[in-house]
């Protein structure tokens, strides 16, 4: 797995978002556009699970910071079924509780103290020059 993997990413709310997943130090953070800086760091210590992509699931090995505020992060331990890779966020800063589940295996649902703020969908790469809509034409 690369060290740094960069990866931009246009989003309709919040326009350009700047994804970095660093495996090995541990670390992942989410910035850009008109949202927050979001990052979660692992523990130095912590023995990493390699198909994690932080490298672990145990919350107390993890830190979350939401523009430098710790927030407490709540992963589920992750085993046979979607929900059971749920994470849950609580925010003292913000008096909400954030909960991304998934619902198949390219989707997860975004919800804020039970009311749905969106679906995340996995992008996908496409293998065909020609853009989706033109195929056939």
């Amino acid at each position: 797995m690369d060290p740094i993997v960069p990866t931009p990413v246009a989003d309709q709310l919040f326009g350009q978002v700047e994804i970095e997943l660093h495996h090995e130090g541990g670390t992942l953070r989410v910035s850009g556009g008109g949202m927050p800086t979001v990052e979660i760091r692992r523990s130095p210590d912590t023995e990493v699970a390699t198909h994690v992509p932080i490298g672990t699931r145990d919350p107390a090995r993890l830190t979350l910071l939401v523009d430098g505020v710790e927030e407490t992060l709540r992963p589920a331990k992750g085993f046979l079924s979607r929900r059971s890779y749920r994470v849950e966020v609580v925010s003292a800063a913000r008096d909400c509780r954030y909960v991304l589940v998934p619902n198949s295996s390219d989707t997860s649902r975004l919800r804020r103290d039970k009311r749905r703020l969106g679906v995340w969908q996995r992008r996908r790469r496409v293998r065909h020059s020609r853009h989706p809509r033109q195929r056939g034409r």
